[in-house]
């Protein structure tokens, strides 16, 4: 009856055996793709998109159709694409890890560069310019490609590189602003951003904009020496995507959900003039054109005011978040902008039923008599036929759910409720059981969720600290702050196996409560990297890591991977009634894992079945799999510490760069995994 679903991101440690890992099966939709890194569609119509899958298509018609070509490559993680302007995508540049792919004939045939570029400029005659944020490496490129010199900036970007000309260029780094005006031999620095920084760009008339992440908007007349505050607080949201200055002297600001904003008078008035209201992991401009790359299956192009536009790969995507079976066959989904789908093939195939509600989605529940309760960011709702039509949800008097808010089910057709500063527990007809107006400072509610009737925990911030009750709701007690050192912390998840043992923390800083929260241990790497855990009625806690799924049989203590699903991973799960299965959805599509079929990985540990020679080595080594392990091989390198430093599709690898130490080699082939460990001198 109550969920047990913790979102967060642990890290990977255990070191597994040789393991009969089942692999799982995406339901919805097929073929499966979720999350487009960057896309480019010339004006002639020739274009190339990657993803995050390690997929590739290309198209020749404007992007009407694409054909996927993945198979024709060896690349372990795209990081971007770019064609070279007026040649239609004949000469293409394809960002990998630590280099870049260029094809001078459409990508008929390819040469390697040691490029490590993600962004390449053309605005200066004769040049390309490379760079990519995090690194330090400029390459400059003065014969279309073929050759590329280096230059050491002072610190990476932040945003783009502005360049007046091949020697002089600007940028933000560590919010300040760095100029040179000979090609980098040196740089004058500004003094640092009180916020920041965001985006940047040069206009016309030689003045610098920048826009920090409070939503405030700077401009400098003297070459970036002194700022001047042209607005504040004047923007939706604190993400940005784009900013540049159009002919006719109009900046324009991009939103991460693609929305633009305009100003006529050099920042300091805005306003709302278009944009789709999407998700975009990457916006940029080229060719008078607006490219739009986002997670949910769907790319973008629109002209360079944004007045036409034309969605890639079909219609836009559903941005699930949430879902609940009423049997094993049926189900409903909440998707982000009020969207509710309905599935009868056990989430095969998905329908849209109706719209309620807006913006972002939180939950849905098919509570005991067949009522539908979804909330996102516009309200809570009810419907009593299958989702076909809704009502507000009967809350009490002088009681919002607009904004943030939490609820969950709780026993008996009843309805747990968090909702600014009061906590509910609600009949359907909205009668109440109980109403507490003073549970703790719960501003904005992050999760709210019950172990049993009584004892139930709530998070108002993940930097904050969270609250406990053991009678409903009727009282909270607080849990303090997760603390190293002296240092308090934020956790990005919470969870609860039983009233009293509970995980929490953030990235590598992992802790184990016994006490219900009272006291913490922290656990180090015992947890695997992941951001699901459910738990099944015999007390095993399942986790899904990436496309890995773990099992842990001793309340968490131990995991072993038990099947594999190449590029997929979850935002919800649960486990589908009356099956053995494990039901996922990302924010394109749904999974699945059927634990009948999976074999356990028992062992831990070296197995000798992987054999690493030379080992001991200086770095370069080769793996040997047994001869019946045939097909294509998939490997990854972890340091004693878990962390992943080399992934590869080839049995020959070199770390002769990476320190001495001892490594885990685990290869994957055929849905089997083999695992060794090499030491390098």
């Amino acid at each position: 009856m109550y969920p047990k679903l913790l979102l967060g991101l642990l890290l990977l440690t255990a070191l597994c055996t040789r393991a009969s890992a089942q692999e799982g099966e995406f339901l919805y939709p097929a073929p499966f793709y979720d999350g487009w890194i960057d896309v480019y569609v010339a004006p002639g119509g020739n274009g190339w998109a990657v993803g995050s899958c390690d997929n590739i298509i290309r198209t020749t018609d404007g992007g009407a159709n694409w054909t996927d070509v993945s198979d024709e490559f060896n690349v372990d993680r795209w990081r971007s694409v770019t064609c070279l302007p007026g040649t239609n995508c004949r000469t293409v540049f394809l960002g990998i890890n630590n280099r870049m792919l260029r094809s001078t004939d459409g990508g008929e045939s390819w040469i390697s560069h040691q490029v490590n570029s993600s962004r390449y400029d053309f605005s200066v005659p004769g040049h390309i310019f490379g760079y990519r944020e995090g690194a330090t490496d400029l390459f400059v490129s003065t014969d279309d490609g073929e050759s590329w010199e280096r230059t050491i900036l002072p610190i990476s970007p932040k945003d783009e590189i502005l360049f007046e000309s091949a020697a002089e260029f600007a940028y933000f780094g560590n919010n300040v602003f760095y100029r040179t005006t000979d090609g980098g031999q040196t740089f004058t620095e500004s003094a640092p951003f009180p916020g920041n920084i965001a985006l940047c760009t040069r206009a016309s008339d030689g003045t610098y904009y920048a826009s920090i992440r409070d939503r405030s908007f700077y401009a400098s007349t003297d070459n970036g020496a002194s700022w001047e505050v042209r607005s504040v607080q004047s923007h939706q949201s604190t993400v940005f995507k784009d900013l540049w200055q159009d002919t006719e002297d109009s900046l324009h600001l991009i939103h991460f959900l693609g929305i633009r904003e305009s100003s006529a008078d050099g920042g300091r008035t805005w306003q709302r003039t278009g944009g789709p209201g999407i998700n975009f992991s990457n916006i940029r401009r080229a060719e008078g054109r607006v490219f739009g790359a986002g997670p949910v299956m769907a790319a973008y192009v629109s002209d360079d005011d944004w007045i036409t536009h034309k969605y890639q790969f079909g219609d836009k995507r559903p941005v699930f978040r949430h879902f609940d079976f009423v049997d094993a066959n049926r189900g409903f989904a909440l998707a982000d902008d009020g969207e509710v789908y309905r599935t009868s093939a056990g989430g095969r195939d998905w329908e849209l039923v109706s719209v309620t509600g807006s913006g972002d989605a939180y939950h849905t529940y098919v509570m005991d008599d067949g009522s539908l309760v979804v909330s996102n960011q516009g309200g809570l709702y009810i419907s009593r036929n299958g989702g076909q039509s809704w009502t507000d949800f009967p809350l009490p008097a002088g009681v919002s759910v607009s904004g943030r808010h939490a609820i969950t089910r709780g026993p008996e057709n009843t309805l747990f409720v968090a909702a600014r500063e009061t906590f509910l527990h609600l009949r359907l007809d909205g009668s109440v059981l109980l109403r507490n107006d003073n549970p703790g400072p719960g501003l904005v509610y992050s999760d709210l969720y019950f172990v049993s009737d009584q004892v139930g925990f709530y998070t108002a911030s993940f930097t904050l600290p969270f609250w406990r009750t053991e009678d409903g709701g009727a009282s909270w007690t607080e849990i303090p702050r997760l603390v190293v050192g002296n240092r308090p912390i934020p956790f990005n998840y919470l969870h609860f196996t039983t009233p009293l043992r509970g995980f929490a923390g953030s990235g590598a800083v992992k802790f184990k409560t016994e006490d219900g929260g009272l006291t913490w241990s922290n656990v180090g790497n015992i947890l695997p990297g992941g951001n699901i855990l459910l738990e099944d009625e015999d007390g095993n806690l399942y986790q899904q890591s990436g496309d890995r799924l773990y099992q842990s049989t001793d309340g968490g203590d131990n995991w072993n991977i038990i099947s594999i699903l190449d590029c997929s991973f979850s935002v919800h799960a649960a486990f589908r009634p009356g099956l053995n299965q494990i039901i996922g959805c990302t924010t394109g599509g749904f999974h699945r894992f059927d634990l009948d079929v999976i074999s356990p990985v028992r062992e831990r540990g070296h197995t000798q079945k992987l054999s690493v020679y030379p080992n001991p080595t200086d770095g370069r080594f080769s793996l040997r799999l047994p001869e019946a392990a045939n097909g294509e091989i998939r490997v990854e390198v972890y340091s004693a510490a878990g962390r992943l430093v080399r992934t590869g599709r080839d049995a020959v690898l070199d770390l002769s760069e990476a320190p001495g130490g001892v490594y885990l080699v685990r290869a994957l082939r055929n849905g089997t995994i083999y695992t060794g460990r090499v030491v390098v001198r």
